[in-house]
């Protein structure tokens, strides 16, 4: 479960006689909280936690527990959806206590790493697409400008409202079919066939539809990937058997 929070650590003198925070005491300024948080409704900017679960909080945002100083969100990243929160805050110098239930932000997980969780992807034609997240981009290396804004500001600039997955090509397995565009990976996918990509799902829906020629527009890229539709499936199939692929695509979440 995450918090989806930011907040300064009340070290500096200047900051905490402005805030008029006694020198004695403890604990640090909350000035942002994700919209999409549990605690949104709860915590509001400029608050000053000092406890949380009864936990005190030191001036860099850590307790103790167990004798090990731990950062206080993995209080709430030990919990689970539903579970309870408490945190002590000074608010308008006033010290209030709130409780918060507990639901988890799923547009945060793609700044997870998420080695646990088997890869999503899809192949068409050699191409390979996938959802990004930092996982994603740490195994391809990917360093496409287009792809880093809308992963760095996914959150911030509310891009998960249009696109709640970005979806990317990754990669292309040479072939044939694909020998005009091997220069395409990685590159985020703007539409299929007219059909707007939201999400990895979208991909079968898209490729279905009854064309002649299916074309794939990119994100910051003029130039569309155009695939005569009637060759697909036989190359499907070779590059499956050349790439000993077991399966073409795998959509659910994984495991």
């Amino acid at each position: 479960v995450e918090l989806g929070m930011r907040f300064l650590p009340l070290i500096n003198m200047s900051l905490r006689q402005y805030l008029d925070f006694p020198p004695t005491s403890h604990g640090i300024l909350l000035y942002d909280i994700i919209p999409l948080a549990s605690t949104a409704n709860i915590l509001k900017p400029n608050d000053i936690i000092t406890h949380v679960d009864g936990h005190p909080v030191n001036d860099t945002g850590k307790i103790s527990i167990d004798d090990e100083q731990i950062p206080f969100e993995e209080l709430a990243e030990r919990k689970f959806w539903g579970d309870k929160i408490t945190f002590t805050v000074i608010r308008n110098k006033k010290r209030i206590e709130l409780t918060a239930p507990l639901s988890g932000i799923p547009q945060l997980r793609i700044f997870a790493n998420q080695h646990d969780v088997m890869p999503r992807y899809y192949i068409q034609a050699g191409i390979l697409f996938q959802p990004i997240n930092r996982t994603v981009i740490n195994a391809h290396k990917i360093s496409q400008p287009e792809i880093l804004y809308h992963f760095k500001f996914f959150i911030e600039n509310k891009i998960y409202r249009k696109r709640p997955e970005l979806v990317a090509i990754t990669s292309i397995l040479p072939d044939s079919i694909n020998t005009d565009f091997q220069d395409m990976a990685p590159y985020l996918v703007d539409s299929i066939n007219d059909i707007p990509i939201r999400r990895l799902d979208d991909l079968p829906k898209a490729f279905a539809k009854k064309v002649k020629f299916h074309i794939i527009r990119l994100i910051g890229s003029n130039r569309p990937i155009i695939l005569a539709a009637n060759l697909l499936p036989e190359a499907n199939r070779r590059i499956q058997t050349n790439y000993h692929i077991n399966e073409l695509y795998r959509l659910g979440q994984g495991e």
